[in-house]
């Protein structure tokens, strides 16, 4: 690979860094800006925002791609997100007028989810696009947005030097923005794939349909992993090993850091041997942890066990996805497919755990739904999709 394929890694990467910090850093640093009883409602509010603007960046940014170039595309989330670090800077100052500090919130917020429906997805379509080794690249394009998270869920630790939370929350964006500078001085390094269209169908097709199927086949298992780790299991261990809110937070950090490095080695095995072993084997596992989750009281097991699940299912399940697929009907289609079944999942984790059953039987319930996903052949792709 040329320098200028290594340039491109790295700006994707502070990219997704960037927008990552920027959208979790809101849930666990500046809604302290607002009192205890304020605090849960902006949370739950600012979540549900985030969710409706989304799939609608993923819309937008999606045709970007396909109109204007990946590149132009990927450099335009940057500012959306920049703007939006610069509105929540502006809330802080206004702060003691609560109507316009909420506003201005809620606007900021807005943005950051249409920012990061355009860039999530793109990202990852990005790098796989222009890479020769597809699986270690997609482990390499989710290496940003997992250091991200890892920062914004330690950012309490790590700003607790500083007094007030106002400075905080101004010294997290204004670090947001010198980086997102930064980015945009890289952008003349990046490598275009290939010529774009401005010949674009909105028109849903059989193919469409059939590539929504095969997306929640592929997506569902690790995004499950992923929310009901975030959403339910700091919670589910502080009441069965009645561990302390820090510790649980230590496992989410630490959960986020090892989804960040490990998808790597996943990625370097399934280049080597195949995505289909590693699949097929990631699979099996999940039938196994099964039991093992019931018998092995421990939540640090665990933790790890997750996590090694959601490393392996990241590096494979969107490279066989991507690899059967039209990129430029990727570009069109799956940007918005995948934020609108991350909202539905998560909110479906949420309900099913929320309701008078047992948290076991639940969580082995959506184990063995994945398990059944992974040998449904009612999921398998359209033999008429065109491979790019």
């Amino acid at each position: 690979m040329s320098l200028n394929h290594y340039r491109s890694y790295l700006t994707t990467m502070l990219i997704s860094f960037i927008e990552w910090f920027d959208f979790l850093i809101f849930v666990y640093v500046f809604i302290q800006l607002f009192n205890n009883s304020e605090i849960v409602i902006f949370q739950k509010f600012g979540i549900l925002i985030s969710f409706f603007a989304r799939p609608l960046g993923a819309y937008i940014f999606g045709r970007v791609s396909l109109k204007k170039g990946r590149i132009v595309s990927l450099l335009n989330t940057i500012y959306l997100m920049s703007v939006a670090s610069f509105l929540l800077i502006i809330a802080v100052f206004v702060k003691d007028n609560l109507f316009f500090c909420v506003l201005i919130t809620i606007i900021a917020r807005f943005i950051q989810g249409i920012a990061l429906g355009g860039e999530f997805t793109n990202s990852v379509l990005y790098i796989f696009e222009i890479a020769k080794y597809k699986s270690t690249a997609i482990a390499i394009a989710g290496l940003g947005a997992g250091l991200g998270m890892t920062l914004a869920t330690y950012a309490p630790n790590l700003l607790s030097r500083i007094k007030f939370i106002e400075n905080k929350i101004i010294f997290s964006y204004s670090i947001s923005i010198f980086i997102s500078i930064i980015v945009i001085f890289f952008r003349k390094n990046m490598i275009e794939p290939i010529k774009y269209s401005n010949d674009i169908s909105n028109k849903i097709s059989n193919n469409n349909i059939m590539l929504t199927l095969s997306v929640f086949k592929y997506v569902f298992p690790y995004v499950f992993i992923i929310y009901y780790t975030l959403l339910i299991f700091p919670e589910y261990i502080q009441k069965k090993y009645n561990v302390s809110p820090e510790i649980s937070e230590i496992c989410l950090t630490y959960f986020s850091f090892f989804t960040t490095i490990v998808p790597i080695l996943f990625g370097i095995l399934s280049d080597k041997i195949g995505v289909e072993k590693v699949l097929r084997w990631t699979n099996i596992s999940i039938i196994l942890f099964i039991p093992l989750y019931h018998f092995v009281n421990n939540y640090f097991v665990q933790i790890n066990i997750l996590s090694i699940l959601v490393s392996s299912y990241w590096a494979t399940s969107l490279t066989k996805l991507f690899s059967k697929s039209n990129i430029n009907q990727l570009y069109m289609s799956f940007p918005v497919i995948y934020n609108l079944l991350v909202a539905i999942i998560s909110t479906q984790i949420i309900t099913f755990f929320n309701i008078r059953l047992e948290h076991d039987f639940v969580f082995s319930f959506f184990l063995i739904l994945i398990f059944v996903l992974s040998i449904n052949d009612n999921f398998r792709f359209n033999k008429n999709m065109v491979k790019n």
